[in-house]
């Protein structure tokens, strides 16, 4: 027969267990502040003052990141973006390859340009993400980016002026002990990249507030 102080306390390790499912964060679940993530020198849609954060670290040639881009990030730009709740920051993370790294750089060169023409770029990279390389998202810039000087893109990446951007934002992320792409922070804190996970992360942030 079971004596009755061991069934006790099996029945309190079970509760506790069960409640720190609740009330432990996630392992490895990275939290930061806004000041460390230097979203100030980021690509940003939305208002800079906009009352909740969603940063994205992204890799242009991660086939998950092109099913976010392709699938979430339309649907988190419409329902919090152009709604004033939320402002949408691209990071890179260079996780593939060399080739990301030079991909990843054409964009800052992008950027450097011209804010609005970073977020076509990003989305004609994913489209045309196989294949994708420096070569080719130069040529995107070419035909789908016309407000864009090309030639000044074509020098910047030639030259590596933007490669520290694209650098430091992989330190970041490093820092943060971010493990793959794409890795989401909802207002410094590291959430599951699906829609309902940034969704509901989104909308207790703006509960709180």
């Amino acid at each position: 027969m079971i004596g009755r102080p061991l069934i006790l306390t099996t029945l309190v390790v079970a509760v506790l267990a069960v409640a720190a499912l609740f009330v432990v964060p996630r392992l490895g679940g990275a939290t930061a502040e806004a000041s460390d993530l230097n979203l100030e020198a980021q690509p940003r849609l939305g208002a800079s003052d906009a009352p909740v954060q969603i940063v994205v670290f992204e890799d242009y040639l991660c086939p998950a990141c092109g099913q976010f881009a392709e699938t979430v990030f339309p649907r988190l730009e419409r329902e919090f973006v152009e709604t004033g709740d939320a402002a949408l920051y691209h990071k890179n993370f260079v996780v593939i390859g060399p080739e990301s790294e030079r991909v990843a750089h054409v964009g800052e060169c992008v950027f450097r340009e011209d804010e609005a023409a970073f977020w076509e770029f990003k989305r004609v990279a994913y489209r045309s993400q196989e294949g994708l390389n420096e070569r080719r998202a130069l040529d995107l810039v070419s035909e789908y980016l016309p407000g864009v000087d090309a030639e000044a893109v074509r020098t910047c990446a030639a030259e590596d002026l933007a490669l520290e951007a694209v650098r430091s934002d992989v330190g970041t992320a490093q820092a943060l002990g971010l493990r793959g792409t794409p890795s989401v922070l909802v207002d410094g804190s590291e959430v599951t990249a699906t829609y309902a996970a940034v969704r509901t992360a989104v909308e207790a942030a703006l509960a709180a507030r």
